[in-house]
């Protein structure tokens, strides 16, 4: 505990100030004494902060010190400071008040010098502690913070890289994926989802098409039209994306027994609410409005709406971005095209919603074309 400390005398007679600070003095002459005259004095000294211990009398003019123990603790710079009220020795009543409002400690009047300086030293200690614990919790909570932004950082990371991994093995590039996701962001943001939802579908649709890691390239890279098993294995990417997000996969259900058993973990599966999101859009991305699309052929509604976001996003980036098979469309064209199609491959709320924010569209494709990449690489 530090030898120095700031203590507040509030009393309307001086002269019981004077008498206190020449007793502390020549017992403590470290410690530091302030006088107040009324509680509104003391309550303007609080807003300076850096009290250690506040002693009061109760009866003064123009308030009391009931009042000045419930303004101490009202106070954010006061909350933990203790307060020691002076009474009277047969104020029963009093002294129950003045605990209930969050005194530290009651003295009888005339106070013994030698019980005033026990009291005041005992309630110092205590207030060191409170102290102590509270930078400890803060010390803490700052640690968590960091600890829970690294894991954060990391997670986003595997997220990122898992979403690469399905573009390494097709001829898109990794901003096709960047884009798709944020296209999705902008068209939730429209639509009114909060900015934890916009969050989530911002990181989790980079993800619809990790499913094609399974997909031969036999399959994937081929160039002709594809055979009708051929068009079965493709559609398949959408399940596999599924089981591979979602964990509930027989492979994957194998691996993670494996892990279970290698590592001594506890056999129970931690929810991600990314992964859970980016699961649901692998399933549904490929969903028709009018229930022509795959792998379930849901209609209208019945398809989850993070996966009737991403097919507007998904097929304006195909549709703007050049493939060996096609040169890019320009942005009018792409548009003419998808307005066809509403009410059949689209949602009209959603492709609706997409053409308002077109402008914030047009500009992420700017801004992350391949075009551009390929120039900074070059």
């Amino acid at each position: 505990m530090s030898d120095e400390r700031r203590i507040l005398i509030v009393d309307d007679e001086p002269a019981v100030y004077a008498g206190i600070c020449r007793t502390m003095h020549r017992l403590r002459p470290q410690w530091k004494f302030e006088y107040a005259s009324s509680v509104a004095a003391a309550c303007e000294r609080f807003d300076a902060g850096g009290l250690d211990l506040v002693v009061t009398d109760h009866s003064m003019p123009g308030g009391t010190g009931l009042q000045l123990v419930s303004a101490a603790r009202a106070h954010p710079a006061m909350a933990d400071v203790p307060v020691i009220m002076l009474t009277g020795a047969n104020q029963v009543d009093l002294k129950r008040q003045a605990l209930e409002r969050g005194a530290a400690d009651l003295l009888d009047k005339p106070v013994d010098p030698a019980d005033l300086l026990a009291r005041m030293e005992n309630l110092l200690q205590v207030h060191d502690r409170t102290c102590e614990l509270e930078r400890r919790k803060q010390e803490l909570a700052e640690a968590v913070r960091l600890r829970t932004a690294e894991l954060e950082a990391s997670q986003l990371e595997v997220i990122f890289r898992l979403a690469m991994l399905a573009e390494y093995r097709d001829e898109t590039t990794g901003n096709h994926v960047i884009r798709v996701g944020t296209y999705a962001q902008i068209i939730a943001a429209e639509l009114g989802f909060d900015e934890r939802a916009q969050g989530e579908i911002l990181l989790a649709a980079p993800l619809h098409d990790v499913g094609k890691v399974a997909v031969p390239d036999s399959v994937l890279m081929k160039r002709g039209t594809l055979l009708d098993s051929e068009w079965r294995v493709m559609q398949s990417h959408c399940r596999i994306g599924h089981e591979i997000l979602s964990g509930r996969g027989a492979m994957e259900s194998t691996m993670r027994s494996a892990f279970v058993m290698l590592l001594g973990l506890g056999d129970q599966q931690a929810t991600n609410p990314i992964l859970d999101r980016a699961a649901e859009i692998a399933l549904s991305h490929h969903e028709r409005w009018d229930g022509r699309g795959y792998p379930r052929a849901l209609e209208g509604e019945a398809i989850p709406l993070s996966g009737r976001i991403v097919a507007v996003a998904d097929v304006f980036d195909a549709l703007t971005s050049v493939r060996s098979y096609k040169p890019a469309m320009a942005v009018d064209e792409a548009v003419r095209l998808m307005r066809m199609e509403r009410g059949r491959h689209f949602d009209p709320a959603v492709l609706d919603a997409f053409l308002r924010v077109l402008p914030q569209a047009e500009a992420t494709r700017r801004r992350l074309g391949d075009e551009v990449i390929r120039r900074e690489v070059a």
